[in-house]
């Protein structure tokens, strides 16, 4: 089987790091590598790195064992090596920028130790290391040896600005175009409230609207019942003794006010009307049509119930939707 260096063991080329010549128990079937938090891959003891198992698994082959013996093998039946990762962990090291792994004449890096330090000597004590440049975040592709990274961040500051500039107006760009989104969705929730389920906040905060009413208007409000088991669009009806309703709320500078009265006989007697004087009153209906809208101040009664600001109630027969423009655009929920 040709050896590979798959990337997904995070320094490769261990086994050139070891003093010591490397036996199968410590080998990785798939990188062919010393393994790096070896796991056994199936019972007659294959055994990898965790990260090439994890790629091996998510690969077409992955549900049989990578080291050719064709046993079924799931992330739940790998097991941790820990004894081999002691061993591992012991065994006599040197950098990988060693004088045995570099060309005759260049710079070398003198370190030695356990194979087990390797790793933090490279992340943080190497002067040979190549490392990514601060920059890189912001776009700077260059890998610099640890020694050289000051030289690099003079030689490359035109550079490193230009990119600052660039990803700053990328940011003034997206935090733009999320601007507009949020005002947006602020326009739609708007909407959504004018357009919300009646008496809502009456029903989530009653105290506080009762105690804006006045005791008259409070008992004729009395007079309806929220029945839960007769539904209107998937709503609740509103039952009066003589008439089904459902209610909308709003509160709108041209904003009416409206609750039919009937008679024994089921005839339309009187409505209350709300408008934007803030007068209201109780009275026989004028009109043919008991839903005509009214905008003039066509009512200053002495029943005078509601105050400026207080949130309007609209009912409206089973049968009468009360879809009309001037109520579609008076509805309001703040």
């Amino acid at each position: 089987m040709q050896r590979t260096n798959l990337p997904i063991c995070p320094l490769g080329g261990w086994e050139t790091c070891l003093e010591t010549t490397t036996d199968e128990n410590i080998t990785c079937v798939i990188c062919y590598d010393v393994m790096i938090r070896p796991r056994t891959a199936c019972k007659n003891g294959h055994s990898a790195c965790e990260e090439c198992l994890d790629v091996h698994l998510d690969s077409p082959a992955g549900g049989k064992c990578p080291g050719g013996c064709g046993e079924a093998i799931t992330r739940s039946t790998l097991r941790e090596l820990s004894d081999v990762e002691k061993k591992i962990c012991r065994l006599p090291a040197k950098c990988k920028h060693a004088r045995s792994q570099v060309k005759d004449g260049e710079e070398h890096c003198g370190w030695t130790g356990v194979f087990g330090d390797l790793l933090e000597h490279l992340q943080t004590d190497c002067e040979f290391e190549h490392v990514e440049c601060p920059y890189a975040k912001l776009g700077c592709t260059e890998l610099v040896r640890r020694r050289d990274h000051e030289m690099h961040l003079r030689k490359a500051t035109q550079r490193h600005m230009d990119l600052y500039v660039t990803s700053v107006a990328t940011l003034n760009s997206t935090v733009a175009s999320l601007s507009t989104q949020v005002q947006a969705l602020q326009e739609r929730m708007d909407l959504a409230r004018m357009r919300a389920p009646p008496l809502l906040e009456l029903e989530l905060n009653p105290a506080t609207t009762a105690a804006s009413l006045p005791d008259e208007t409070q008992a004729f409000l009395g007079l309806y019942k929220l029945d839960e088991s007769k539904l209107i669009n998937g709503r609740p009806m509103w039952l009066h003794c003589e008439d089904a309703r459902r209610c909308i709320a709003f509160n709108h500078e041209y904003g009416f006010w409206h609750a039919q009265r009937r008679n024994e006989a089921g005839e339309a007697r009187g409505f209350i009307y709300r408008h934007s004087s803030g007068a209201s009153a109780l009275s026989p209906h004028p009109h043919d049509s008991p839903w005509k809208a009214y905008t003039g101040n066509a009512f200053t009664g002495e029943h005078s119930w509601l105050e400026d600001g207080v949130r309007c109630v609209v009912w409206t027969p089973e049968e009468e939707p009360c879809a009309s423009s001037a109520f579609a655009t008076s509805l309001v929920l703040s």
